[in-house]
């Protein structure tokens, strides 16, 4: 069988060869509904990656971990956040957390976060999208950024894809600096 060098020394041309070439390709089956919709949740939820880690963190079950990630932002559970298009989903973690604010957060991309200070110290696990904090230091799905009690910022989410990350904060967070408003931990 000849390659395409040889076929192109020839005297065929690059279309000529790229018609020949697809007419002798082997037909393949057109996948099956199932696994096209299988493929296209694959791509548009790439966050299930992080469930092992989400698990760990919020010390909840794997599966619990996979659920929480699947829930569509903006639909039930989730309540508006301290501006308009952020919201919050608070999230049933393990006893070790009952004294800390779980959940996840939702950025429109390239949106201001406000001022707001950690009671207590902070964890975050990027799950999509991109943090930019006042330094302009860029934090992306995967990692994990930690604040210290009495730390105060605002950041700013990356421009292109929203941001989404799971915050774990003892004690609550304290948005009063920029009006906003104090959210403590369930009972605190």
């Amino acid at each position: 069988m000849r390659d395409d060098d040889d076929l192109l020394a020839a005297g065929l041309s690059p279309a000529e060869l790229s018609e020949l070439l697809q007419a002798s390709a082997p037909a393949t089956a057109a996948p099956s509904a199932a696994r096209r919709l299988a493929l296209l949740a694959a791509t548009q939820r790439p966050i299930l990656g992080y469930a092992g880690r989400v698990a760990r963190l919020a010390q909840m079950t794997l599966d619990d971990a996979k659920a929480l990630l699947q829930r569509r932002v903006g639909g039930p559970g989730w309540e508006p956040g301290p501006e308009p298009g952020i919201f919050f989903l608070e999230v049933n973690a393990g006893p070790a957390l009952a004294g800390a604010v779980v959940g996840l957060v939702a950025v429109p991309a390239d949106s201001d976060f406000p001022e707001h200070e950690h009671i207590g110290e902070e964890l975050v696990l990027v799950l999509s999208g991109g943090i930019v904090d006042e330094t302009g230091r860029q934090y992306e799905a995967g990692d994990l950024v930690t604040a210290q009690a009495g730390s105060q910022h605002s950041f700013r989410s990356a421009p292109g894809e929203d941001l989404l990350y799971l915050s774990i904060v003892q004690e609550g967070v304290d948005f009063t600096p920029s009006g906003g408003p104090k959210i403590v931990p369930r009972g605190g």
